[in-house]
């Protein structure tokens, strides 16, 4: 697919029209989708619609900032009359008459909506394996899980669906497809992008952000949806604060291999490495569950009985049940303090680096890791803390494993500034990322 900047002087070159882009983007899902199962609904006739819009403005010279981009939606964001199911069979035949607040702006900045990207149900779990409308595979490699929960968001930008996806962020459902597919995802600052339209997980703990082929699709995307822009700071070093403890602890040896690697490579650019303290952190995973559970809890209370559940989250909810009040507000003053440590960390630092996950992507339908570790504790171990205090985190390439699967790499900041986040991403990219993509373009665009 090509990258957002290549269609826009396409498209002011007359190369090509929003209709013929969007043609070979249905061309690619019918021919790949089936296997993959990244999305839920195709919305054939609407991108059509948009696409001729999209040449009318183009002729007239009022093309908007995103005029022609097709892009996905995760099919928990409410789309005017496309269908949304949240990813279960109770909502399968929920259309919405409003667009997600999301949604609007980006078609109000020419956005093209390709339509409804697969998902774990409910948004609730971390392999995006969905027994009603099929397991997301990984394009690098089908016996591999996309990771979730917004996997079909991550495995069509990877395969070249479309130029990005718009997906939530809650634990790392961002960040963890995207590091097992290869792309890049950012989650935000808490609240800095309405999550109006968007059925919620955990209202506490929610995120709205994009998932781009490349950093700086993923920063045109968030600029247009309501993010900042033309916050970069000057020049001068970038301070990355690189963790002593936690986020170097029971990790894969090719995860470590592969972040040890990407150190390097900062230290032959205008970076200062830091060594920092973040055991703080540790607890981020019990305290993120016991403020999720009650809301879960409460948000699906009486929506409908458990058994029209799938049998994997069905459970979870039941157990749910179990939490106190007292839990709860003892884990949201627990937060506040993770949050306040973590805001003084980067009044010394920039940027924190750690791997996005602590494991290689693992295979479709594993349970259980070689050490014992359940997949759902692995995979959000690292991501997790980030969502619980509010602050923005990215997540880029880093490398490859020895049987070519991604491996990617997290980068935090203090609150609301996704500008210096962006920033440091980019300069990696621009030096370190041509070869990855090339590899990845080879083994998973269609």
């Amino acid at each position: 697919m090509r990258s957002i900047a290549e269609l826009k002087r396409g498209y002011a070159a007359k190369q090509f029209t929003p209709s013929e882009i969007v043609e070979e983007c249905l061309q690619k899902i019918h021919k790949a989708d089936e296997s993959l199962c990244s999305f839920i609904t195709v919305a054939e006739e609407e991108a059509r619609q948009q696409a001729l819009a999209a040449e009318t403005r183009l002729k007239a010279g009022r093309n908007r900032p995103l005029e022609g981009v097709p892009i996905t939606y995760k099919d928990i964001i409410n789309t005017k009359n496309i269908r949304t199911t949240n990813g279960a069979w109770i909502d399968r035949h929920q259309v919405p008459a409003e667009d997600a607040a999301v949604v609007h702006d980006l078609r109000q900045n020419g956005a093209i909506t390709l339509g409804k990207a697969n998902l774990h149900e409910y948004a609730f779990g971390v392999t995006s394996r969905n027994p009603f409308y099929g397991n997301v595979k990984n394009p690098w490699n089908e016996q591999y899980m996309a990771g979730g929960s917004s996997g079909g968001s991550a495995a069509a930008v990877a395969a070249g669906f479309g130029s990005g996806s718009i997906a939530t962020d809650t634990a790392g459902s961002i960040r963890m497809p995207a590091s097992c597919c290869g792309v890049t995802g950012l989650k935000p600052t808490y609240g800095s992008i309405r999550t109006n339209g968007v059925f919620p997980l955990s209202w506490s703990l929610d995120h709205v952000g994009p998932i781009g082929a490349t950093v700086e699709d993923t920063a045109l995307l968030y600029e247009h949806m309501g993010g900042t822009a033309g916050l970069f700071p000057a020049g001068g070093k970038i301070k990355i604060g690189v963790p002593t403890g936690f986020f170097n602890e029971r990790v894969d040896e090719e995860v470590s291999r592969t972040y040890k690697q990407v150190l390097r490579n900062l230290e032959t650019e205008n970076i200062e490495l830091i060594e920092v303290d973040v055991d703080f952190l540790k607890e981020a995973t019990a305290v993120s569950r016991m403020i999720a559970a009650p809301e879960v809890t409460y948000i699906h209370e009486y929506r409908a009985d458990l058994k029209d559940y799938g049998e994997n989250i069905a459970p979870v909810f039941e157990k749910s049940r179990s939490f106190s009040a007292l839990d709860y507000v003892t884990a949201l003053q627990t937060r506040n303090i993770m949050k306040e440590k973590l805001s003084q960390l980067f009044r010394t630092i920039d940027v924190l680096i750690t791997p996005t996950l602590p494991v290689t992507p693992p295979l479709l339908h594993d349970q259980i890791l070689a050490g014992g570790e359940s997949i759902d504790d692995a995979m959000i171990r690292y991501t997790c803390p980030f969502s619980l205090t509010g602050h923005p985190a990215l997540t880029m390439p880093g490398g490859l494993t020895e049987n070519n699967m991604p491996i990617g790499i997290q980068l935090i900041s203090g609150w609301l500034r996704e500008d210096i986040l962006l920033q440091t991403a980019l300069l990696y990219e621009a030096r370190f990322l041509d070869s990855f993509y090339e590899e990845r373009n080879r083994r998973c665009t269609v």
